[in-house]
C-alpha cells in the first residue's frame, strides 16, 4: 500500500509502540530514523496519548533511554519537541477553567499541579463543573462512580484526555489504555467525553501551533501504530500518514488495514523504514 511520501517538511511521531515500548525497550531503528529525518532537515515531533508525564519529562525519559547493549539510544529530544497528553489537557484546562472548580483523576497528580498554579481551582471537587479522566493506570470503582455521578447528575463537563484501548507494554504484550476506564464513566454516566488528545480536534491546533502556520496539510507526516488515534489525526490535519506495525498494530492485520476507512498512505513494518519512503523533492 502506498506511493513515495512527497513534499514532507514535518514529521510526528507517536511515541509508545512507535519510538519505543511502555516497559521502556526501544524499538531497533528507532533511534536512526529520527537521526535520518534531521539529517535530512525535517521538523520533529512527538506526540504522545499518555498524560502521566510532562513534555520535558518525557524528553528527558527519551534521551536517557539505552539499548539492549547499554549503550545510548541517541534521541536527543528538545522540550518544545514534545507534546503529551497531559501537556494537552493542562492547556484545555487553563484556557476553559481558570477559577472554576475542576476533579482530575490522575495517578501522579501531574495535570493537577500545573492546571492549580495557572489558576484552575481543584480543592472542592465535589462542586466540579468538569471532569478530567487522565488515567493510565487501573483506577478504584468508586473513582470511576463519583466521577459519572457529578457528570450525569450534576452536569459536569466531561473530559478526556485519550481513548486508547491498548498500550503496548512489549511487543506483543498489551495492557489496558485510557480508553477502558473512559468507557465505563461514559456508560455509568450515559455521556460522551470531549477527548483532548489524539485525534481530537484540540490536539491538531495544539500540534499546528507548535509547527507553525507555514507547516500544514500535505507538509506534515504522522507516523504511528494506531489507525483510531494516530491514523485519524493525521487525517483531521489532512496531512500525509504511515502506519507502523511495532505496537497495537499488527503485521497479522494488514488485510484490515486495507479495507478500514480510515486508510493509511503507507504500511511500514516499522519507523526505521520511514526515512526511505520520503521523496526528497
Amino acid at each position: 500500500m502506498g506511493l513515495p511520501l512527497r513534499g514532507v517538511r514535518a514529521v510526528v511521531l507517536d511515541i509508545t509502540g512507535t519510538l519505543q515500548y511502555a516497559n521502556g525497550t526501544v524499538i531497533p531503528g528507532a533511534p536512526d530514523a529520527v537521526r535520518a529525518l534531521r539529517t535530512m532537515h525535517l521538523d520533529v515531533r512527538c506526540l504522545s496519548n499518555n498524560p502521566a508525564q510532562s513534555a520535558d519529562q518525557v524528553a528527558h525519559r527519551l534521551n536517557g533511554l539505552t539499548l539492549p547493549n547499554g549503550f545510548p539510544a541517541g534521541f536527543e529530544f528538545a522540550d518544545d519537541e514534545v507534546l503529551t497528553a497531559g501537556t494537552l489537557a493542562v492547556r484545555y484546562l487553563v484556557e476553559n477553567y481558570v477559577g472554576q472548580q475542576v476533579l482530575i483523576l490522575e495517578q501522579d497528580g501531574e495535570i493537577a499541579r500545573q492546571s492549580a498554579a495557572e489558576g484552575v481551582l481543584i480543592d472542592q471537587p465535589e462542586r466540579a463543573v468538569a471532569v478530567l479522566l487522565a488515567l493510565h493506570k487501573s483506577p478504584s470503582p468508586n473513582m470511576l462512580i463519583e466521577a459519572a455521578r457529578l457528570i450525569r447528575e450534576h452536569g459536569a463537563h466531561f473530559l478526556a484526555t485519550g481513548t486508547d484501548p491498548l498500550w503496548p507494554y512489549e511487543p506483543g504484550c498489551f495492557r489496558y489504555g485510557a480508553g477502558a476506564f473512559v468507557d465505563v464513566v461514559a456508560r455509568l454516566s450515559r455521556q460522551k467525553p470531549t477527548v483532548l488528545a489524539k485525534p481530537s480536534v484540540w490536539s491538531a491546533k495544539v500540534l499546528s501551533e507548535s509547527l507553525g502556520k507555514d507547516t500544514h496539510g500535505s507538509s506534515i507526516l504522522v507516523v504511528g501504530d494506531e489507525l483510531s488515534t494516530d491514523i485519524r489525526l493525521g487525517h483531521r490535519l489532512r496531512a500525509q500518514t504511515a502506519l507502523v506495525l511495532t505496537g497495537v498494530a499488527q503485521p497479522w492485520q494488514r488485510p484490515v488495514f486495507e479495507a478500514s476507512s480510515i486508510r493509511p498512505a503507507v504500511v511500514l513494518d516499522s519507523i526505521a523504514d520511514v526515512p526511505s519512503w520520503l521523496d526528497p523533492q
